[in-house]
């Protein structure tokens, strides 16, 4: 009898990436803050069309960065609170 002369075969299979994050709402804005592999990712959208992506390192950096996004392109740059404070009293729901 011949030996087998297949080796044994490594089935790849993807990586399922299971989506975790957090949403709020500022005016008529939605902002999302998703984990990823790369740090975290900032969305800012309107009527499901996305408006700004920013990627940071951390959650609170994140949040900033969608809020800023938001403040400049509602109010501009004469809005009086800093986007740190806003981020900071939005009420940010977390998904899975």
């Amino acid at each position: 009898m011949a030996p087998c002369a297949q080796t044994a075969g490594v089935v790849h299979r993807p990586l399922v990436q299971i989506r975790s994050g957090y949403r709020s709402a500022w005016r008529d804005l939605l902002l999302f803050v998703e984990t990823g592999a790369e740090g975290w990712t900032a969305t800012v959208s309107r009527h499901g069309h996305p408006l700004h992506t920013a990627r940071r390192s951390s959650l609170n950096a994140a949040k900033t960065a969608a809020v800023e996004f938001s403040i400049f392109s509602l109010a501009g740059a004469a809005f009086q609170e800093s986007p740190e404070s806003v981020a900071k009293h939005l009420r940010w729901s977390e998904y899975w």
